[in-house]
């Protein structure tokens, strides 16, 4: 991408990465999420997802893959290398180039015969009549009791989730609590669940 750098310009914050789990095995096409940047300035952002055999990420042995969206899983013509240790971190990077100094760094390790790598499940939560989204709700995944927090977005994610079906109950002050059921998560797999 080419960048014309604007005076004046805040980069955006740095993002929080939340899946895969530090030193965890995955798939050779992982699944990757992270909290949303926010940039200052209000610009448009993408992700440039980096991973890497190498923690210093040089350029020959990174592989980067832009997004603009906070969840990536790798192509299957893009798989990487099974039985391999990789480093990730993901770089946001406003539309004038502007991008963070530090990025947070998790590392992982390609195993394509271990049938225990977990699944996800992410969606939004949106007020059923107006379908505008609704932060600050609480998505809880039954039978495990896993849960998690809608963003300002909406936006939710649970990770770390054996195989197997499970329901959703999801609540938030002045709303009434809402069952999804059969909700399949696969082993390795982002399952989308919009409430």
């Amino acid at each position: 991408n080419l960048y014309v750098a604007l005076p004046g310009n805040t980069p955006p914050g740095a993002v929080t990465l939340v899946y895969p789990p530090d030193g965890t095995n995955a798939y050779t096409r992982p699944l990757f999420a992270w909290n949303p940047a926010v940039d200052p300035d209000g610009d448009a952002v993408t992700y440039h997802l980096q991973v890497s055999t190498d923690p210093a990420f040089p350029e020959a042995a990174t592989l980067v893959f832009i997004t603009d969206m906070n969840l990536y899983q790798v192509e299957e013509e893009r798989a990487l290398q099974d039985l391999t240790a990789y480093y990730w971190r993901v770089v946001p990077v406003d539309a004038f180039g502007a991008h963070p100094v530090v990025h947070e760094t998790r590392s992982f390790t390609t195993d394509n015969a271990n049938p225990e790598v977990p699944g996800v499940i992410q969606g939004y939560v949106r007020d059923a009549a107006t379908q505008t989204v609704i932060p600050g709700a609480t998505v809880r995944v039954l039978p495990t009791g896993s849960t998690a927090s809608t963003s300002v977005t909406g936006l939710y994610f649970v990770g770390n989730l054996p195989q197997g079906i499970y329901a959703l109950e999801v609540t938030a002050p002045g709303y009434t609590t809402a069952l999804v059921t059969s909700t399949v998560v696969q082993s390795g797999r982002f399952t989308i669940a919009d409430v």
